[in-house]
């Protein structure tokens, strides 16, 4: 039975902590969202504060408000999230995890908004 080199027990170490310099990157990553979120949906709801168990919908939003939570994400985050997120993600904290997941896999803009960014009207 072979035991493992200065080297690689200081390979595993690295590795183990890159593993938690991201894990910490995310999870600030995923507040900042989360704040982002809460500030934007206590905006647009007339609201002074929205906690991350907030429901949308049973804090008076609806789908126009809706439309303008995503402009807004779009503005910020610069990823496309479906309104239809909205409703299938309704707390702050759920919906946040959609944003900063597609933040973390670097999803973009859809096509179209590409394309078109670079057309003058």
């Amino acid at each position: 039975m072979s035991t493992p080199t200065h080297a690689a027990v200081q390979a595993s170490a690295h590795a183990s902590a890159q593993a938690s310099a991201h894990a910490a990157v995310q999870a600030s990553a995923h507040a900042a969202v989360r704040q982002s979120l809460a500030d934007d949906w206590a905006l647009l709801l007339g609201l002074d504060a929205v906690g991350p168990d907030d429901d949308f919908f049973e804090a008076g939003g609806h789908s126009l408000v809706a439309v303008q939570i995503v402009a807004r994400i779009r503005a910020r985050h610069g990823v496309e999230v479906p309104v239809a997120d909205v409703f299938t993600y309704p707390t702050v904290g759920e919906l946040a995890g959609v944003v900063a997941g597609m933040l973390e896999a670097g999803t973009p803009l859809s096509s179209l908004e590409v394309e078109g960014a670079g057309r003058s009207a």
